[in-house]
């Protein structure tokens, strides 16, 4: 074998690994654009999921019963437990970022309350109110079918009927 097979054979042997390296370096590099369409791709399914609209209580949630459902409230009204609810403003902020201990601590605040319990359930997003009441041991009213004047609870606390 001559020298100059030799050389030539090295230089096809170059030519082609050259050429076998710049095919890998452009797949790598197709490669690295997918990889950053898909993370452009995943963040832009997350910005658009988290702006949905079904996240949002809207601003009739105190009118729409859907919205908010309460549960338990023999004594106390909705009207009563909506008018503490409407003291912290929920409209148009996520349902995921409604912190719920503060609802609940507000509608504590009733007399007839003993706990609150603030539930929030995403799509659609709603709060689901469950109240407990302080149980009645009596009861004063001027008639049997007259509306409740006063009671009082087990532990002699006035729980006052609220409409």
């Amino acid at each position: 074998m001559s020298s100059e097979y030799i050389v030539e054979r090295r230089m096809k042997q170059q030519k082609l690994r050259r050429k076998a390296r710049r095919g890998e370096i452009a797949i790598r590099r197709i490669y690295k654009f997918l990889r950053f369409l898909f993370i452009l791709f995943i963040l832009y399914s997350v910005y658009r999921v988290s702006t949905c609209h079904y996240w949002y209580l809207g601003k009739d949630i105190y009118e729409d019963k859907e919205k908010i459902e309460i549960l338990g409230n023999e004594i106390t009204s909705r009207n009563k437990i909506i008018a503490e609810i409407k003291k912290i403003p929920y409209e148009n902020i996520p349902i995921y970022k409604i912190n719920p201990a503060p609802i609940a601590d507000q509608i504590e605040k009733l007399p007839p309350v003993k706990r609150a319990y603030v539930r929030r359930f995403w799509m659609p997003a709603r709060l689901v109110i469950m109240v407990e009441e302080i149980n009645p041991a009596i009861i004063i009213a001027p008639g049997e079918t007259a509306p409740v004047v006063a009671a009082l609870g087990f532990d002699g606390e006035k729980i006052h009927k609220t409409q």
